[in-house]
């Protein structure tokens, strides 16, 4: 009788309850946060994800999340070295014209960054991809060194996006 009554009241406590184990509080905005609201969310209608919920991994490699400071960085060179540089040259000047509308209508959706590479199990290492012109994939973010690699993170972002347009728009002939 002793044994039945440990075996009921041991079990009582394995039994999940509806709280999950990783807590995400969705109310706590950073400063950061609100500075991608501004120039991203805002003029863009972009999503710039650092925080890697676990949807928008590729569960095929181990990943890691970026640090914040790394992803800070990467958001502002994106920011000036693409985004703002798309607004500026696919602008006509005229004042009733939105510059920002290029990227808007062509840009993916959503900035994924990601801290570590991704590294297949035959060596191969992914810096990058793109998702059906819905999101970019920036790895590696924890390595980044702002003197070394902004010009291949800028270089990338202009590689995925021109996928995107490749598969929006006809090439000519001449160009194959």
């Amino acid at each position: 009788m002793a044994a039945a009554v440990l075996g009921i009241v041991s079990c009582e406590k394995d039994e999940p309850d509806a709280r999950s184990i990783f807590p995400v509080d969705n109310s706590v905005q950073t400063e950061f946060d609100a500075w991608l609201m501004r120039h991203f969310v805002e003029p863009y209608n972009i999503r710039y994800e650092y925080k890697m919920p676990d949807r928008e991994t590729n569960f095929g490699y181990w990943v890691s999340p970026p640090p914040v400071e790394k992803a800070i960085e990467i958001a502002k060179l994106v920011k000036f070295s693409t985004l703002d540089a798309m607004a500026e040259m696919m602008s006509t000047g005229s004042m009733d014209e939105d510059p920002t509308l290029f990227a808007k209508k062509f840009f993916p959706k959503v900035l994924f960054v990601v801290g570590s590479f991704e590294i297949s199990n035959t060596g191969t290492t992914n810096l990058a991809s793109a998702e059906n012109g819905l999101q970019i994939n920036i790895l590696g973010a924890k390595f980044f060194d702002r003197k070394i690699d902004s010009e291949r993170i800028a270089g990338t972002m202009l590689h995925e996006f021109t996928h995107i347009l490749d598969g929006t728009y006809p090439v000519h002939s001449e160009y194959t």
